[in-house]
This record gives structure tokens, C-alpha cells and sequence, in this order.
């Protein structure tokens, strides 16, 4: 989504290296089959061929926000005006459109950070790391990310299929740690291996490798000896999406929560949870989050988004409102210039 342009976006490497499968996009060019193929215009819900959105927020005459793409719909560069001081990330692809570095500017530091990549694990579809992987999507063949965060200075992740699972190892000053291992199936990441307290998974596909399901969480739980439950915490959360067009769309979260207190030496359990249903217009742009909660402090919200729309079928402006409050309603603004 639109808004989501302020995000980082590792999600968006495009790594298509299995045309023979590719469709027609109907304009005579071809899209590849699988989703995580398919470049950032696709990945943001933007249409048409566009070269530069700039984003407004509440009333601004300059733009807080300026992405350029290139004419294969990936991202050239991204830039955050924070005080008037622009963070600039300038992304790098190859002959073949794949992705090969990322660049990072910022006013603060005459030193520009960069990541470069690396891609020897072609026909897998890969995490960058084991958790959080709704946010940062999956990238086909992704082996090694070198971090150059300081002069002379390098955090390397590397990224290794060992036969049904992938292991995740960060070398950093001198060290190497396990990031984790998730457990592979045909093609994609399913799960983490058990027993960690930050969890990944089952994640479930569909047949283009979109997500169907996803579920993460963190089990912080102490046991005694006969195995009862005495301290900590325990979270689950459960990601559904679905399906629209060449876009994926995220139809509901919802976040269990569990914890172990105590009060004069009396254990109490406390169990919450919490769940998000959206809904979208007939273009696909999300329209309403309805937030409910069971904890008791909590109040249930409604956030509706009033989208208009250029002649392309991208909104122009958002304007987000909370339990029908006018008056803290929020204005986003975009503006597009088309190839």
C-alpha cells in the first residue's frame, strides 16, 4: 500500500529467473508466475507505469516523501525529508533487473552505509532473516547480505540450505552467531525450528507463492520442574490474506497474549486477545481496519480511509479517520508522474 512507501523495502528485490513460466501481462510484456517476482510497483498496489509518487502529509506544500522507479517498475531511490534533511536510498540492479546493493545517505554522517547481495540459492524463495518475514518477504535464491555500517566495518548474514531447512548465521566483529533455522517446504520457508523463543510459522501459500496464512510469536515461558507454567509471557499471532488481481492483500491479524503474575505471592494468568478485520473498495485500497479487544482497558476501534483516485485507479489522497472523529482525521496526499 501507499503508505507503506516509508517503509524499508527489502521485500522488493526483484530476482526473475524463471521466465519460461512467466504470463502475459496483457499489454504484450510478461509478469512472472510467482509473486515474490514481481516488482515494487506490484508490491505497493501501484498502477500504471509510473516514475516518481511524492507524498504530502497534513496540508504540506513539499513533498515528505519522493520514489522514483525505473521503467521495469522497481525502486531507483527513496527519499525521507526529516527537518528539511533528506535520507536518501539509492538501490542498484543488474543487466537482468536482479537487485545488487542498496546504498544509504544520510546528512548526519559523510559516510554512506551499503548493502550488497548475493543470490546462489536460485528456486527457493527466502527470508533475510527468520522472523518477521511477513514484513520483509521472501526473495528468490538470497545467500549473503553484506552490511558495510561503518568505514572498514562489515555485519554479514549468510543464508544456507542444508537439505530441508535453511540456517541463518550473522558474522559480526569478529564472531558468528545462529540467527536461527527454518524448515523448508518444497520451495519456501514453513517454519522455525522448535524450541526458540521468537517462533516463525506454519506459513501457508498460495499457488503463486503468496502468503495465505502466516503466524509468528514469541514464547518467553519459564516451567519448574513438573513442568508448570511459573513465569513469563506468551504471544501468537495469526496473519490472514487473500487475493486481489496481481496483489496481495491483508484480510485480518489477530494476537493472542499470555502472561504469569503475581500479586501477595498469588499467581494469576492473564490471557488477552485482540484481532484486526479490514475492508477494501472495489479497486483493492483498504477502506476500513476494525480493531477489536478483549483485555477489558482497551476500547474497540474503527479507522475508516476516504480514498480519491486518479484516472490510473491510484488514490490522490487518504484521509484516515478514527471512530469517526473528523476532527483528528489525518490527510495523505500523492502525486504521480507517469513514464
Amino acid at each position: 500500500m501507499l503508505w507503506m512507501l516509508a517503509m524499508a523495502a527489502p521485500c522488493l528485490f526483484c530476482v526473475s529467473c524463471n521466465k519460461d513460466n512467466d504470463e502475459e501481462d496483457g499489454d504484450g510484456g510478461k509478469k512472472p508466475s510467482n509473486y515474490w517476482e514481481s516488482n515494487a510497483l506490484t508490491r505497493y498496489h501501484i498502477l500504471g507505469n509510473v516514475k516518481t509518487v511524492k507524498t504530502y502529509y497534513d496540508g504540506s506544500e513539499t513533498p515528505d516523501a519522493v520514489v522514483e522507479f525505473n521503467k521495469d517498475g522497481n525502486i531507483l531511490s527513496e527519499t525521507y525529508f526529516w527537518n528539511d534533511n533528506p535520507d536518501v536510498t539509492e538501490y542498484e540492479y543488474n543487466s537482468a533487473g536482479i537487485l545488487v546493493s542498496k546504498s544509504f545517505k544520510t546528512p548526519y554522517s559523510d559516510f554512506v552505509s551499503k548493502e550488497t547481495y548475493e543470490y546462489d540459492n536460485l528456486g527457493y524463495y527466502l527470508p533475510m532473516q527468520p522472523f518477521h518475514v511477513m514484513e520483509s518477504g521472501l526473495v528468490n535464491g538470497i545467500s549473503k547480505v553484506t552490511n558495510e555500517y561503518e568505514e572498514g566495518k562489515e555485519d554479514v548474514t549468510l543464508i544456507r540450505i542444508d537439505g530441508d531447512s535453511v540456517r541463518f548465521t550473522d558474522e559480526y566483529d569478529g564472531e558468528t552467531y545462529v540467527m536461527g533455522v527454518m524448515a523448508l517446504k518444497d520451495k519456501y520457508v514453513y517454519k522455525t525450528a522448535d524450541g526458540v523463543q521468537m517462533f516463525m510459522g506454519p506459513i501457508e501459500y498460495m499457488d503463486n507463492g503468496m502468503f495465505s496464512v502466516y503466524h509468528e510469536g514469541f514464547d518467553y515461558r519459564e516451567y519448574n520442574e513438573k513442568g508448570e507454567w511459573i513465569d513469563g509471557s506468551y504471544t501468537y499471532r495469526t496473519y490472514n490474506y487473500k487475493k486481489f488481481g496481481d496483489y496481495m492483500l491483508l484480510d485480518s491479524w489477530s494476537e493472542e497474549y499470555q502472561s504469569v503474575y503475581y500479586d501477595n505471592d498469588k499467581r494469576y494468568e492473564n490471557h488477552n486477545f485482540r484481532s484486526t478485520k479490514n475492508t477494501y473498495d472495489s479497486n483493492g485500497f483498504l477502506i476500513q481496519e476494525k480493531e477489536t479487544y478483549s483485555d477489558g482497558y482497551n476500547q474497540d476501534n474503527i479507522i475508516e480511509y476516504r480514498n480519491t483516485y486518479d484516472s490510473k485507479g491510484n488514490p490522490t489522497e487518504i484521509v484516515t479517520i478514527y471512530n469517526g472523529d473528523e476532527s483528528r482525521a489525518t490527510v495523505a496526499r500523492f502525486e504521480y508522474i507517469y513514464y
